[in-house]
C-alpha cells in the first residue's frame, strides 16, 4: 500500500478566520477519498493496491490540493509513504518543502526531480491547444461556445484530462501519451479544427531526464490527409 499523511495548521486556520477549516477538510477528504477512492484512517489517505510502483493516486491528489492557495498556505505535514516489498517496510518522503517551494515549476511543468528522489513520483502528460479564436469569430462558420464546448465534452468529460490555461492534463498516465494522442487524432478529424488550430503539442513525461519531452504533433496529426465521408 502507499501513504499520504496530511494535517493542515488548524491553529492557523482559526486565527486568520479566513476559511471554515470543517469546510478545508472536507474538501480534502472529497478529493482523496470520494474522487480518488483513497481510504482514510485518521491523519492518513491509503492507496490500498496501487496500480504501479509509483504513488499513483497519492499523487495525484497532492497535486490537486497544491493548486489551491490556502492548502499551500496552510499545509502543516505532507509526507508520502511507499511500500519497499526488498525491505518489508515503509519509505518515507517528506514532500512539503520541496512541494511547496517549488509549486511554480511544478505548476509550469519545468521542474526537475533531484537525484535521489523517485523518477515517478509526479508522472503527468500535457496537450497544449490553442486555436485562432479571433478567426473563428470573424469568419462565422461556426461558434465560439460550440467549439469550446466541444472541446470540453472530449477532452475533460469523455477522457478525463485536466484544464490548466491552455494545456490539458493527463496525471498518472498507464502508458505513452494515451488518451492525449487519441484526442489529437480525434481533433485531426475535424475539419473546423485543422483550419483554425495555432498551437496543438504534446508534452511527454521522460523519468530518465526527470522532464518533459515536447512533441510538435500539428504536421502529423493535424494537417495529414483523411478521407472525406
Amino acid at each position: 500500500m502507499n501513504k499520504l499523511e496530511l494535517e493542515l495548521d488548524e491553529k492557523k486556520v482559526l486565527a486568520d478566520g479566513e476559511y471554515n477549516l470543517d469546510e478545508l477538510y472536507g474538501y480534502i477528504d472529497y478529493t482523496a477519498v470520494t474522487e480518488k477512492g483513497l481510504r482514510k484512517e485518521g491523519n492518513f489517505y491509503i492507496e490500498d493496491d496501487p496500480v504501479d510502483d509509483g504513488f499513483g493516486m497519492i499523487a495525484a491528489v497532492e497535486l490537486i490540493l497544491l493548486r489551491n492557495d490556502w492548502f499551500r498556505k496552510y499545509v502543516k505535514t505532507l509526507n508520502c509513504y511507499w511500500w519497499d516489498e526488498e525491505t518489508n517496510s515503509f519509505d518515507v518522503e517528506d514532500g512539503i518543502e520541496e512541494a511547496v517551494r517549488n509549486w511554480g515549476s511544478f505548476h509550469s511543468g519545468t521542474y526537475s526531480f533531484p537525484t535521489g528522489i523517485r523518477k515517478d513520483a509526479i508522472p503527468m502528460h500535457k496537450l497544449e491547444l490553442i486555436l485562432d479564436e479571433q478567426r473563428i469569430i470573424d469568419d462565422g462558420l461556426i461558434r465560439i461556445d460550440d467549439v469550446n464546448n466541444y472541446l470540453t465534452k472530449l477532452i475533460v468529460e469523455t477522457n478525463g484530462l485536466r484544464r490548466e490555461g491552455n494545456f490539458y492534463i493527463e496525471e498518472n498516465p498507464e502508458d505513452g501519451l494515451g488518451a492525449i494522442t487519441h484526442i489529437a487524432l480525434c481533433l485531426s478529424k475535424q475539419n473546423w479544427f485543422r483550419n483554425y488550430v495555432k498551437v496543438l503539442k504534446c508534452y511527454r513525461w521522460n523519468a530518465d531526464t526527470q522532464d518533459f519531452d515536447i512533441e510538435d504533433a500539428i504536421q502529423d496529426m493535424i494537417f495529414a490527409d483523411f478521407p472525406v465521408s
